[in-house]
């Protein structure tokens, strides 16, 4: 009776066991979850770097011909400083680049009303 109740207790003592482990090991911070959790930000990380590492491979391509090329420099200083050599025209536009509607509306506003055709060869 004894050894029935030995075997008893050890499997039931085996089946606990088995069952946290399977709970640690499907649920814990160790998890397969937490194991393919991680490996994402990993891969996503990844792909970061690689994103920035390409953009400062273009940027200091644009860096090394920016101080090779006088008219990249030229360019660059009258975009951002508004500087011209001289006799150069310079247009300016007010308001945003996507605003095109509303500055055509402007200018319809303020053109002079055309005259009404009167002749049928106007019309």
């Amino acid at each position: 009776m004894r050894e029935i109740a030995f075997v008893w207790v050890t499997r039931a003592l085996l089946g606990a066991v088995v069952v946290v482990l399977a709970w640690v090991l499907l649920f814990g911070e160790a998890s397969v979850f937490a194991h393919f959790e991680q490996q994402d930000k990993v891969d996503s990380l990844a792909e970061r770097w690689a994103n920035l590492n390409r953009q400062n491979n273009e940027m200091l391509l644009w860096l090394q011909n920016l101080e090779r090329d006088p008219i990249n420099q030229e360019r660059l200083v009258a975009e951002e400083r508004g500087f011209a050599r001289p006799g150069t025209v310079i247009f300016r536009f007010d308001g945003e680049a996507g605003d095109l509607a509303s500055a055509a509306q402007r200018l319809d506003a303020a053109a002079p009303p055309e005259a009404a055709p009167t002749t049928p060869e106007e019309r």
